[in-house]
């Protein structure tokens, strides 16, 4: 009697690199034209400098209702218009959901698109499509404008769930950051509170906090750039 063995390949992550490498780069292409009629009919998204520097943010939330639009084109009436953003999407997601971490946290229930994620206690949804965006962002900020330093970061980030880690983080992307915002005391240094506590001066937290978090907290300053009198109470993750 013969006995047939069926081997499952492993994920092959190096794989999935430069298969998601390639369809962001078409998506990146794709979208291009659908951006600019976008921004042609509701207004092109501010230019903003501060002191020379040109501080004008990814357009992140006007590709997210972009992305959104070709989601519910067929509802709109809008089908055909959408047919190759909505196309390149798909493509881009079909890669995303072949990494297992991404695999175990997508469902029917949520929809082609929702994720639910875990952080600490707590549980969120997200979406593939928020994923992407953050991808795009990402590449805008590399100096090469390039997908792949990206790719790698969020795989990296990804393996962690599995208990491995592909590539080392830099920047301490693996580490997680509860933040209280508060004005009006000048903190110079980081100063340890005890038990993973810690106050320090918002200079040292900008690159994990959106400056749009201080429109509620301390608006003159963020008008101004007044960062030496917004300080936070900090505790690390991972």
């Amino acid at each position: 009697m013969a006995r047939l063995t069926m081997n499952i390949d492993p994920f092959d992550e190096k794989m999935w690199e430069v298969r998601l490498e390639l369809v962001l780069n078409a998506l990146a292409d794709a979208q291009e034209p659908f951006l600019e009629a976008h921004w042609q009919a509701n207004g092109s998204p501010p230019k903003i400098e501060f002191n020379g520097q040109d501080e004008t943010p990814y357009p992140g939330e006007d590709l997210a209702r972009l992305y959104e639009a070709a989601g519910i084109a067929m509802r709109d009436g809008d089908q055909e218009y959408f047919v190759p953003l909505r196309t390149a999407l798909d493509h881009v997601r079909d890669i995303m959901r072949l990494h297992p971490s991404l695999t175990c946290v997508s469902s029917t229930m949520f929809g082609a698109d929702g994720l639910q994620v875990g952080i600490l206690n707590a549980r969120s949804f997200t979406s593939l499509s928020r994923l992407i965006v953050g991808q795009m962002a990402r590449r805008d900020a590399c100096p090469d404008k390039r997908f792949r330093t990206s790719i790698i970061e969020l795989n990296s980030l990804l393996q962690l769930s599995r208990g491995g880690q592909s590539h080392p983080l830099s920047n301490r992307l693996d580490i997680g950051y509860d933040i209280a915002l508060f004005h009006g005391d000048r903190v110079l240094d980081t100063v340890e509170l005890g038990e993973g506590y810690s106050l320090m001066p918002y200079s040292h937290l900008r690159e994990n906090v959106d400056d749009e978090w201080l429109e509620d907290v301390a608006p003159d300053q963020l008008r101004h750039r007044n960062w030496d009198s917004i300080c936070a109470v900090v505790h690390e993750f991972r």
